[in-house]
């Protein structure tokens, strides 16, 4: 893997500019990868004796099954409590930094009436456009017929907390805890959009990472862990 002083600037530069994550951050990031690694037992297994007379060859773990490469984009679903903020803002912003890798899509599991109006403002202000989203909900995603998705990011712990189907294509899932701006201390304009903008920033600064992921030569059970490692690069908040 690259060293953590030249993988920050390329994974940065694989989506057109800096994304805020410093060669500090990085070397954390990756230092705090390794040490999950350990922890779930992922280090090298030790060679068994070899038998008594016979020259024994190291003995290596059976292959991992490496995530499928695939012509189309990866499907992406993003999974909020309402789909009127967070996973709508995640939503516009990979289909913006994914160019043709990846396709988003959003749901929330107790749908609100409308988008948020600080969405649709943030967004247009991204140039992603707004035109005909509304929320939706999640079981849209799972009914039979429903397109493969390849991956299911929940940004609420509502969402986290459903009993959610089993998805179509068998996807790579994580929980990304997100602030839900909704639920803000204060009721003027201006904190509610500083919420808002707070909320963007975070999910953008994420996904400027999971697009940089070298996904086809990753195996799932690390790929899995890559996609879990970017969404705790906060410190842990109420969203729900």
């Amino acid at each position: 893997p690259p060293s953590p002083a030249a993988g920050a600037p390329l994974a940065c530069a694989a989506v057109g500019g800096a994304c805020g994550f410093d060669e500090g951050a990085w070397a954390e990031f990756r230092e705090r990868l390794s040490e999950y690694e350990e922890q779930v037992g992922l280090a090298p297994l030790a060679p068994p004796p070899s038998p008594a007379g016979r020259t024994g060859r190291p003995f290596h773990a059976r292959p991992r099954e490496r995530f499928a490469m695939t012509e189309r984009a990866y499907n992406v679903l993003f999974l909020s409590r309402r789909n009127s903020a967070r996973s709508l803002m995640a939503e516009g912003i990979l289909n913006k930094y994914g160019a043709d890798r990846f396709r988003a899509f959003s749901a929330g599991v107790a749908p609100a009436a409308q988008v948020e109006q600080e969405t649709l403002e943030l967004l247009r202000q991204a140039g992603i456009a707004t035109d005909g989203i509304a929320p939706k909900h999640y079981r849209e995603f799972a009914e039979s017929g429903a397109a493969d998705l390849d991956f299911v990011l929940t940004l609420s712990d509502t969402a986290a907390g459903e009993a959610l189907p089993e998805w179509p294509g068998q996807p790579v899932t994580a929980h990304w805890s997100s602030t839900d701006p909704l639920k803000l201390e204060g009721s003027e304009a201006w904190e509610r959009k500083l919420a808002f903008g707070r909320a963007f920033a975070e999910l953008e600064r994420r996904l400027r990472i999971f697009v940089a992921l070298p996904i086809g030569s990753l195996d799932r059970m690390s790929l899995h862990r890559r996609v879990h490692e970017i969404g705790q690069d906060r410190a842990p908040a109420a969203a729900s």
